[in-house]
This record gives structure tokens, C-alpha cells and sequence, in this order.
């Protein structure tokens, strides 16, 4: 065996998932997941087309303003950031 198929062998094989209390490689429990997938993918299509809305307002609001988009966008994000210290 080569050095480089040696080193690959090495490196997949350290691997490891997550560990239980005891140290040991915990079990995969497929249920959680199988119970909860539907609500992330409709999050996740929340998700897109959120980001969809948000691109529009920016360039709505950069065209209407005259500055350049990311200029705007970097505005908001900004004062989006300030508001969550706020809250904290």
C-alpha cells in the first residue's frame, strides 16, 4: 500500500461521531429526526424566500435613495445588530 492510500486510511478511520456520558460513541437515533424533518425543510422554505423579500426591499430602497445596495444592506444589518444588543 502507498503512503497517500495509507494516509487516507488513517484519516477516515479517526472519524467519529458524537460520544455518549461515558466517552463511547453514542447510538443514532433515526426518530427525532424522522419526527422534526418536515418542520425544518418548511423553515428552510421560509428561509428562502424571506431572503428573497429582504434582497428586494434593499434594492427598493437603495434605488429609491440613490446608494449602492450594499451600502444599504450593511445600514440595516447594522442597525438590525444594534436592536438585538438592545433586547439582550
Amino acid at each position: 500500500m502507498s503512503t497517500a492510500a495509507q494516509e487516507r486510511t488513517t484519516t477516515t478511520s479517526n472519524v467519529r461521531g458524537r460520544k455518549g456520558p461515558e466517552g463511547q460513541e453514542a447510538a443514532i437515533k433515526m426518530q427525532p429526526i424522522k419526527d422534526a424533518v418536515e418542520d425544518a425543510v418548511g423553515l428552510y422554505n421560509k428561509l428562502g424566500q424571506a431572503s428573497e423579500q429582504f434582497n428586494d426591499a434593499i434594492k427598493a430602497m437603495a434605488e429609491k435613495s440613490g446608494m449602492l445596495a450594499v451600502v444599504v444592506r450593511k445600514l440595516v444589518t447594522a442597525r438590525a445588530g444594534e436592536k438585538f444588543d438592545d433586547e439582550k
